[in-house]
């Protein structure tokens, strides 16, 4: 037998909104994350970049400038960036500037439930 989470379809934008389970926020961020990575959600260089930043605090925590500086994302940047934007709009140095300097707006937010709720807010949109 295969276990397998499955999404009910029936629940409202509405009550994903109103969801405070911090299970239930993790099961919406990664389901959001897969469909941001996956360009299954369009988005622009800007929201990319925006959520780059979120995903980069949630990984990372604060931006700390001697350790995130260029190359750090040179093998991963496809962890963070669409597929459809990764090689057509920016080269990956542009990427790195652009999304430490967005990471850098998170400072001090350490909350992960927090944190992924503002990933989700954002998509939400």
């Amino acid at each position: 037998p295969r276990l397998v989470f499955q999404r009910n379809q029936l629940v409202t934008l509405q009550d994903e909104r109103k969801t405070r389970s911090p299970v239930s926020l993790k099961f919406l961020f990664d389901e959001a994350l897969i469909n941001f990575l996956n360009s299954w959600w369009p988005c622009t260089v800007d929201d990319a970049v925006f959520l780059a930043g979120l995903l980069m605090q949630i990984r990372f925590g604060n931006h700390v400038p001697a350790v995130h500086k260029a190359g750090f994302l040179k093998d991963g940047l496809d962890t963070f960036v669409p597929q459809h934007l990764l090689h057509n709009q920016l080269k990956s140095s542009e990427w790195e500037r652009r999304i430490f300097a967005a990471h850098s707006e998170h400072f001090g937010k350490v909350d992960i439930h927090l944190l992924h709720r503002l990933f989700l807010q954002y998509c939400w949109q």
